[in-house]
């Protein structure tokens, strides 16, 4: 695959997780702990896909979200939620912004890769 992607979760546990399921499968991933410090990716970064926590300190995901769409290049990147949150309200916020999937915690890997081979295919 040799994708680019960004997972944001500040639980390492299952930023791990995320991480080892898609570098197994070929792709290159970056890890951020929050959106603060994805931010500090975003410029350099040309991702193709971002993986982002929902609830985060310092920046949560919907926050994040509409920060990665304010930069040009990521305007139609796919996004994929992977949190515990599932409260509608919430995934209405972001709704609009080609938030392709919500998984919600806990995933399985085999479901996260099915998510990515969608998008990829």
């Amino acid at each position: 695959m040799d994708n680019r992607i960004l997972v944001v979760d500040d639980s390492p546990t299952f930023r791990g997780i995320a991480s080892i399921t898609l570098e197994k499968a070929g792709n290159v991933v970056t890890q951020a702990c929050d959106g603060l410090d994805a931010c500090g990716y975003l410029e350099n970064g040309n991702f193709e896909l971002f993986v982002v926590d929902i609830n985060m300190p310092r920046m949560n995901g919907v926050e994040l979200i509409h920060k990665i769409r304010e930069y040009s290049q990521y305007q139609e990147t796919p996004i994929i939620v992977l949190s515990t949150e599932d409260d509608p309200s919430v995934m209405q916020k972001v709704k609009d912004q080609s938030v392709l999937y919500w998984l919600v915690k806990p995933f399985t890997p085999v479901e996260l890769l099915d998510k990515v081979a969608d998008i990829f295919k």
